[in-house]
């Protein structure tokens, strides 16, 4: 992502905002993540804007919840 904003005139950016959300797998989502329609994802919602603040990128994932784990610690890294 860095440097495809990079190419685009953004040297640096910054997240905004992260929204993380469970949801039900739509029809096509459960062919395209070989899982069943209904099974549970777990799906990121992010922006990330340059340093004045502007939003330059609008990002959806959506994550089989059963194959993976979120880690979230504090800024600076936190206790390990």
């Amino acid at each position: 992502m860095t440097q495809a904003l990079r190419e685009m005139g953004v040297p640096d950016y910054i997240r905004l905002e992260t929204r993380i959300d469970a949801e039900a797998a739509l029809p096509l989502q459960a062919v395209r993540l070989h899982i069943r329609e209904g099974a549970p994802l777990i799906v990121t919602r992010a922006i990330n804007a340059d340093p004045a603040g502007k939003p330059v990128e609008y990002g959806i994932t959506s994550f089989v919840a059963e194959r993976v784990s979120l880690v979230m610690r504090p800024e600076g890294g936190g206790a390990r």
